[in-house]
């Protein structure tokens, strides 16, 4: 065989070589990205594990503060808290859907939940609102995705009221998702 067929053949094999490897990069980054959605996935759980936790610890005044009652310092400061690990475990599930190349999810649920708390539980409804101020005021505009949010929740806010003028649910569904 000349040094010219020689040539030829290497080169092919070094190509196919190329294309072998670059089918493995392929495959290795296919297989990390179902790794990371399945953690993400597992954190999401374990997030919303650790909420309910949380409102089963402080059930009382988790009830009491969605329905409006009037709470100590200490139990608003708790339900104040409690109210916030809800509010960005829901916005962080939203914006996970968002982003996810999941065909069939569906991110209107997390707005859906979120706006019925604050449509038929008056002390969730006064958390939101105040906690909304102490942004504007605190951290100034928090930019477009959370504007978003919000726009989306105050629409679904205001459907609802059309649909469900005078909601009564007890306060143990307060902050289901």
């Amino acid at each position: 065989m000349d040094s010219t067929k020689l040539n030829h053949w290497l080169q092919i094999l070094g190509m196919l070589g190329i294309m072998a490897s670059l089918v493995f990069v392929g495959m290795q980054l296919k297989q990390t990205d179902v790794i990371a959605s399945v953690e993400g996935q597992d954190n999401a759980v374990q997030r919303h594990y650790d909420m309910l936790s949380l409102m089963t610890e402080y059930a009382e005044v988790w009830q009491r503060g969605c329905a409006g009652e009037e709470l100590t310092a200490t139990e608003r400061m708790q339900f104040a808290k409690i109210f916030t690990v809800y509010a960005n475990n829901n916005f962080a599930g939203w914006r996970r859907l968002q982003l996810s190349d999941y065909r069939d999810s569906n991110s209107d649920y997390n707005i859906n939940a979120f706006a019925a708390n604050v449509h038929r539980y008056p002390g969730f409804a006064t958390a939101y609102r105040s906690e909304k101020a102490w942004d504007k005021t605190g951290f100034g505009d928090l930019g477009p995705t959370i504007r978003k949010y919000r726009r989306l929740i105050s629409a679904k806010i205001d459907e609802l009221a059309k649909i469900e003028p005078d909601p009564n649910y007890g306060a143990e569904w307060c902050g289901r998702t």
